[in-house]
C-alpha cells in the first residue's frame, strides 16, 4: 500500500515540480481544484453571536486535514470521499517520509498562485473604486 502511494506522490509531483508560471500554469490548476473540491471546508461562519469555536481557528484545522504536514495515518484516507489533486499529492508525498523540503517548496508555488488570484479578483473591485473616487 505504501509502494503504491509513493509512486502515485511521485507521478503527481512530476507533473507539479515546475517553476511558477502564473494563475494559467499548474500551480494555478493545482490551486482551483483545491478550492473547487474543499473550498466549503475552509469556509466556516459562526451560526450564532454565543458560538465558542473561533472561525480561523476552524478553518485552519480543517486546512491542515486536507493538506498534511506529515505522515498520515492509516485511516486518514478512509476521511477523505473527494480529495483534492493536492490532497493526494501532499499525502502520497509525506507517506514516503523524506519528501518535506519537496513539499515545502510545493505549497511556496501556491501560496504565490493564490496571491495572484487574490489580486487578480480584488483588483478589478480596487480599479473601480479608483474610478469612482477620481470622478467626485
Amino acid at each position: 500500500e505504501i509502494e503504491s502511494l509513493v509512486s502515485t506522490g511521485k507521478d503527481l509531483f512530476s507533473r507539479y515540480d515546475t517553476k511558477y508560471e502564473g494563475l494559467n500554469g499548474k500551480h494555478g490548476e493545482l490551486l482551483d481544484d483545491f478550492l473547487v473540491t474543499h473550498g466549503e471546508d475552509l469556509i466556516v461562519v459562526s451560526q450564532s453571536v454565543n458560538d465558542d469555536h473561533n472561525p480561523i481557528e476552524t478553518s485552519l484545522a480543517n486546512l491542515s486535514k486536507l493538506i498534511p504536514s506529515q505522515k498520515p495515518e492509516r485511516h486518514y484516507y478512509d476521511d477523505l470521499p473527494n480529495p483534492s489533486i493536492l490532497t493526494i499529492l501532499v499525502s502520497c508525498m509525506q507517506a514516503q517520509g523524506d519528501n518535506k523540503l519537496s513539499v515545502l517548496l510545493l505549497l511556496t508555488r501556491l501560496v504565490h498562485a493564490t496571491y495572484d488570484q487574490l489580486g487578480f479578483l480584488v483588483r478589478p473591485k480596487r480599479e473601480a473604486t479608483n474610478a469612482q473616487d477620481g470622478s467626485r
